[in-house]
């Protein structure tokens, strides 16, 4: 239990922003399920490239190479510059928030919106080194906590201890 509510407030940089998207992404697809998709993709790589040295190269071995190329690390590195390019285009999308966090809630607010939730609605919160992530069920993004606004004060530890309080998963990511 705390005594205060807890607030922070600030803007996410652009490492922040990749931090948010990262650890959500951890989140959805584990690491494991990512290197078995490459390896796959690397077996069906080579068998194609041998089976194309044997005979000849047409369009649809090409074709499956690419995808094979895209599927374990493409989409990510395109995910990557996406969000990139989307923070450096559309600067005034990117503003201030603050979240507050009690005993019995959480809340987020900022220009465009105030939105208040109970502790039950969260579905986990992610401690990863870098920051929180707060996550709704299953897998979306509520809001991110960068460590440079928990850095100096105990809200850290305070705001881990207040969510398993109300039982909410606390998933550790290195």
């Amino acid at each position: 239990m705390i005594t205060e509510p807890i607030s922070i407030t600030g803007k996410l940089t652009l490492d922040e922003t990749l931090d948010l998207n990262r650890y959500c992404l951890r989140c959805v697809m584990r690491p494991s399920i990512q290197f078995l998709l490459g390896v796959v993709s690397i077996l069906i790589a080579t068998a194609i490239v041998l089976k194309g040295v044997a005979t000849h190269f047409t369009h649809a071995p090409i074709f499956i190479l690419l995808l094979c190329a895209y599927y374990p690390w493409g989409w990510l590195m395109l995910r990557h510059h996406r969000i990139v390019r989307h923070y450096r285009r559309h600067p005034e999308k990117i503003i201030e928030h603050t979240a507050t966090l009690t005993n019995d809630s959480v809340s987020i607010s900022c220009v465009h919106m105030d939105m208040r939730l109970n502790w039950d609605q969260i579905g986990s919160v992610v401690s990863a080194p870098r920051g929180l992530l707060f996550l709704l069920p299953p897998h979306a993004p509520l809001f991110w906590l960068p460590q440079r606004l928990l850095v100096g004060n105990n809200y850290r530890e305070a705001i881990l201890e207040l969510a398993a309080e109300h039982s909410i998963l606390i998933r550790q990511m290195a």
